[in-house]
């Protein structure tokens, strides 16, 4: 039985789960086609709505050979540009289906339109997948290499990595603040304004289902930087920019090959492209919201339902066989949805036969080595050392997450999955950030450089061990957290 890693985890519907296996199961060749990654095992768990993944040691390191092809240098390039041109037909693709009378469609163009959303969000995951740490891991370690050879000291390398990974340009996250405080400083700002900031940047609405909650969400946060000026921001960010080349400039100096800029700069593209395509996958829901409605009442079934269980298969035998789940189905999957991918075979289990099989698994504890609370260790993305209160925050939908920003009080520190665009309110009150999932170009990486706080990602489960309240030491010189 392979001894599985807790990747990560999150909550979300059924369909953003599923899509998601095609960026471990398929990969871009050297050339930009789509070809199998021959990855050997994969594990998806959707427990009552929320995600987890899991993969062998096996496959992990399968994911980093991947990586090789980042030393072609017309790869990135070709894989950008690629990007830029894939993003922006789905932003059409979905605007143009926000403007249609869905319901005055037959079940054929429906099912066109679906199979089309389905592929777009496909091949967002699967270009989602070159950011991750696995795919870079081979960037870093040749980068420490070149640094190790130049550099007296270890912490002397790990400063320079650090620094190097960070983009010298505006960033989506920092783009979508510039938008958002212009809009700010208007008079009678409309419901309409604010929705085409939200289709801009749908991110932000990853789980929201309804678009007065979004349009509610903005207008309180139009309160929050009301008198603020965005070219004050803009002149910080930039000051900010402007000190990442200075400090760039300096290390370049070190390898007149200009290998370690080369490769410094693919880094710091995967950043920016990692903040482009979550608005691509994250927000695909959002986006499509009214496909989505539409679909669940063609099928007559409660939207809430339909998002927590359905498949993309299922949508399909519904519009081929006229298949429906059944009440006991949808209790099933509510309850668990398992997807084990093992040698080029795909199993799927519902309900306590997919609790049975995962208990199979994993054993008594259920969740592989996710609750080893003995020494949690995750990779540095900021240095500095904090201690302080725990505050777990993990976005189920925007009305909690609301919550969660006012109980969240300055000098606490951030416990998450994975942070996001949305998560900026309460990054800026925390003393530090500690994710589950993440490698050196994670937002959480990213953004904790701008706003210099403290950072470990890739815990594979902090947020999972700590619990609000508890008072923790996060050493982020040297990757450990400590329950005190």
């Amino acid at each position: 039985m392979p001894d599985y890693k807790f990747m990560w985890g999150q909550r979300q519907s059924a369909m953003i789960t599923e899509a998601m296996r095609s960026q471990l199961l398929l990969a871009f060749d050297i050339q930009g086609r789509i070809q199998s990654s021959k990855i050997s095992e994969d594990l998806f768990i959707l427990t009552e709505g929320v995600f987890e993944h899991y993969m062998p040691c096996g496959s992990i390191i399968e994911c980093k050979k991947r990586g090789e092809k980042y030393f072609n240098k017309n790869f990135s390039k070709k894989m950008t540009k690629m990007i830029v041109n894939h993003l922006t037909l789905f932003f059409k693709f979905c605007k143009n289906n926000r403007n249609k009378k869905l319901a005055e469609l037959s079940a054929g163009q429906l099912k066109k339109l679906i199979l089309t959303y389905h592929n777009f969000l496909n091949k967002t995951f699967i270009f989602f997948s070159l950011s991750t740490p696995e795919l870079t891991a081979m960037v870093v370690e040749i980068i420490e290499n070149i640094l190790s050879k130049k550099l007296e000291t270890k912490e002397l390398v790990e400063d320079a990595l650090i620094s190097l990974s960070s983009p010298e340009k505006l960033d989506a996250t920092m783009k979508e603040r510039i938008d958002f405080l212009k809009i700010a400083n208007r008079k009678n700002v409309s419901d309409n304004q604010l929705l085409n900031h939200a289709s801009r940047y749908p991110a932000l609405f990853f789980n929201t289902y309804k678009v007065a909650e979004a349009i509610s969400f903005l207008r309180n946060r139009l309160v929050e930087e009301q008198g603020k000026k965005w070219q004050v921001e803009l002149a910080r960010i930039n000051g900010k920019l402007n000190k990442i080349k200075t400090e760039h400039k300096k290390i370049y100096l070190l390898d007149k090959s200009g290998e370690l800029k080369h490769l410094a700069g693919i880094l710091q593209e995967c950043g920016l492209e990692r903040y482009r395509l979550k608005h691509g996958w994250s927000g695909a829901e959002f986006l499509c919201l009214n496909l989505l409605e539409e679909l669940s009442k063609r099928i007559d079934v409660a939207f809430e339902d339909f998002i927590k269980c359905y498949l993309f298969e299922d949508i399909y035998n519904y519009f081929d066989k006229g298949i429906i789940l059944t009440k006991k189905q949808l209790s099933e999957r509510k309850k668990c949805i398992l997807i084990h991918y093992l040698k080029g075979q795909t199993e799927f289990l519902f309900g306590d036969e997919a609790l049975k099989y995962r208990k199979k698994l994993f054993g008594e504890k259920l969740s592989g080595d996710k609750f080893n609370e003995n020494e949690i260790k995750g990779f540095v993305a900021n240095k500095g050392m904090v201690t302080g209160i725990a505050r777990v925050v993990n976005v189920k939908d925007l009305s909690n997450f609301i919550n969660d920003c006012k109980a969240f009080k300055k000098g606490e520190i951030l416990f998450t999955t994975m942070t996001s665009p949305l998560m900026v309110p309460i990054i800026k009150k925390a003393a530090g950030i500690v994710t589950d999932e993440g490698g050196i170009t994670s937002h959480a990486a990213v953004i904790s450089k701008e706003f210099r706080i403290p950072c470990i990602v890739g815990t594979h489960g902090a947020s999972s061990i700590i619990k609000t309240g508890d008072l923790v030491e996060v050493d982020a010189n040297n990757g450990r957290i400590k329950i005190l």
